[in-house]
């Protein structure tokens, strides 16, 4: 049987996506729609209320710290090697109810990774989420959920030798409402807070509320068109000046989901975005916003997405008030074998920062990576999973610059 699971997020077992530096680019994930990957067995007995898994991993980095050539390590970090070796292992567990027409998911994982140069990075994350899928009649469903999330921050933008770990905690929900066949309106709210143990790091604490209106036409053969309006509060309570990064946007768009065939979908929302920062009327921003996915699954062995997209971020280091990122990613997915799949991903992205600086002009950086994934299912319900990725950015700051290269490998077992 063919079933799709995202690598994302089993590649983060192993990889340490948000512990790491090449999360510079995985971070843009949000902004791309789920990666999909193809195999002839199922990851998890869907029918099972209680699973388990346990994993483990190693993986290898060039640069962890990604300094730039020019940097002198040894000033930096102590050390002129700039590689490490990274050790992981976890347990985690997931629990499905289903009454009646409500569905409740309740998983968690706990994980201990340890690094072999740099110790003093050592950490313990964890992952607890609690959702319920809730139907009220033909005419109304939503989900309503919560979360918290401990882990170590990326040194992308650090560039230091800097344990940082980031507590983040989310309380989300959504109501969707039909009052006719083709008609559907839709309310999604989210609340997000995020603060960093690191003292260095805790102007970049924020809290972050975001509330979304959609009303859409759809279909029979779950094509869609709608508008959507969002708003979004965001507080730094800790950034201080000039780089108080307190805002609230508001967005304009499109939104649709096309079909275009049994086998391809498209989808995509076009908008505006303007944004009002509580100091400074000059930092504003009022420009078009976009992300727009395409979704081919050529044969029942071989699938291809692409996806472009251009979005505003928050403050996330002394270089500007905001980010826009351009970008555009490929992911193109091959069932070699019944039991071994290998899958790609290619990104180029550019990130323009705005607003109050620290540099005498405005910081560009440009962005690549590549990366080469396998997965092997050698036992029912057990994965071994093999990684190999580069990557580099380009900046017009000093010493912004980088280079690295890493490989992993890491076993996942299913009970």
């Amino acid at each position: 049987m063919r079933s799709k699971i995202f690598l994302a997020s089993v590649t983060a077992l192993f990889c340490g996506v948000a512990n790491h530096g090449y999360a510079q680019l995985m971070v843009d994930e949000r902004l791309l729609w789920d990666q999909r990957l193809f195999e002839m067995e199922r990851l998890e007995e869907k029918d099972r209320t209680l699973q388990f898994n346990v994993y483990g991993g190693f993986r290898h980095d060039s640069n962890l710290f990604r300094l730039s050539d020019d940097a002198d390590a040894q000033a930096v970090l102590g050390s002129s090697d700039k590689s490490d070796n990274i050790y992981q292992a976890g347990v985690g567990a997931r629990l499905n109810l289903e009454k009646s027409r409500q569905k409740f998911v309740v998983d968690g994982n706990v994980e201990q990774n340890w690094y072999q140069n740099f110790d003093n990075l050592d950490n313990a994350s964890n992952l607890v989420r609690g959702e319920w899928a809730w139907q009220a009649g033909n005419d109304w469903n939503g989900t309503l959920g919560a979360g918290h999330r401990r882990f170590l921050n990326s040194f992308t933008y650090v560039q230091q030798n800097v344990r940082d770990m980031i507590a983040r905690d989310r309380v989300y929900g959504s109501a969707n409402y039909k009052p006719v066949s083709y008609i559907k309106l839709s309310v999604d709210a989210d609340w997000v807070k995020s603060d960093h143990d690191a003292v260095s790091q805790q102007p970049l604490d924020n809290r972050t509320d975001s509330t979304a209106f959609t009303a859409s036409w759809v279909t029979p053969s779950e094509n869609a068109l709608g508008v959507r309006y969002r708003t979004t509060d965001a507080r730094y309570p800790n950034a201080g000046t000039p780089f108080s990064g307190d805002y609230q946007d508001q967005e304009y768009s499109l939104v649709g989901v096309w079909h275009a065939t049994a086998a391809s979908v498209l989808r995509g929302r076009l908008g505006r975005t303007q944004r009002e920062f509580d100091n400074s009327e000059k930092e504003d921003f009022s420009g078009p916003t976009w992300r727009l996915g395409y979704q081919w699954d050529a044969t029942a062995k071989t699938a291809v997405e692409v996806a472009v997209w251009r979005e505003l971020y928050g403050f996330e280091d002394l270089s500007g008030n905001y980010v826009r990122t351009t970008g555009a990613g490929i992911f193109p997915a091959w069932s070699v074998l019944p039991k071994l799949i290998l899958q790609a991903r290619l990104l180029y992205q550019t990130r323009d920062y705005f607003g109050q600086s620290a540099a005498t002009t405005a910081r560009e950086d440009k962005e690549r990576m590549a990366q080469l994934a396998a997965i092997w299912t050698p036992l029912r319900l057990t994965k071994l999973i093999f990684m190999v990725e580069a990557g580099d950015r380009d900046s017009n700051q000093a010493l912004a610059d980088y280079d690295y290269q890493t490989f992993s490998v890491g076993v996942m077992r299913t009970f």
